[in-house]
């Protein structure tokens, strides 16, 4: 709904940002929500599964040579030809930040999002043990995905790491590719959310901004 008003803005205020107005900042759950948007396949954006595809694509290059979790998840070039337009974004599900299911591919893609902060005590491998346990996963292939600034190292082995420079990075790429389907909209959002995201990194690498 603000949409509409804020490209109106931006041609008059070309430092205004929709995100920094909102007041996302260093909120984790502002960054998920949004996160979880662009990654919802259904969501009206026009990026369908693309973006998904690549975010999971960059999950599985990063684990780590003693990872039990790389050759039980699908690899780069399998996810570059399944089609995952079936999965579904869940929030806060199990208090994890980001689970997405695809049942087609019998595929459960978990994100811890840490925007400022450090992860709690053993918290990944608890989250992950939820999900290893859980018995609407049983058979899914897993993929977990430590989400960051800088690409801090997952203190559990089966998580990759992911930063926020390769978040913006697909989602732009993303955009490219599925130009001829995102609205002006969309792509406002887009651009509005990756300035804020590169300006929030680079003032957490600056001053080493620990919550």
């Amino acid at each position: 709904e603000l949409l509409p008003e804020l490209e109106k803005l931006s041609q008059t205020r070309a430092n205004l940002n929709i995100f920094e107005v909102t007041g996302m900042g260093q909120q984790e759950i502002k960054h998920s929500n949004v996160l979880g948007f662009f990654l919802d396949p259904s969501g009206e954006h026009g990026l369908e599964d693309r973006f998904l595809k690549r975010i999971l694509q960059s999950t599985v290059k990063s684990f780590p040579v003693n990872s039990n979790t790389g050759p039980q998840a699908p690899s780069a070039l399998r996810i570059m030809l399944d089609d995952y337009s079936d999965a579904v974004v869940h929030r806060e599900w199990l208090h994890i930040d980001l689970i997405i299911v695809s049942e087609t591919n019998k595929t459960v893609f978990v994100i811890e999002n840490k925007v400022g902060a450090k992860e709690g005590d053993n918290q990944l491998t608890r989250y992950r043990e939820k999900i290893d346990a859980h018995p609407k996963f049983e058979g899914y292939q897993k993929i977990y995905a430590f989400l960051t600034p800088d690409g801090d190292e997952a203190s559990d082995s089966e998580w990759g790491q992911i930063t926020y420079e390769e978040v913006l990075s697909n989602l732009l790429e993303s955009q490219k590719e599925k130009s001829n389907k995102i609205s002006s909209e969309s792509k406002l959002l887009i651009n509005h959310y990756t300035q804020r995201s590169e300006e929030h990194t680079s003032e957490l690498q600056s001053h080493s901004f620990i919550s």
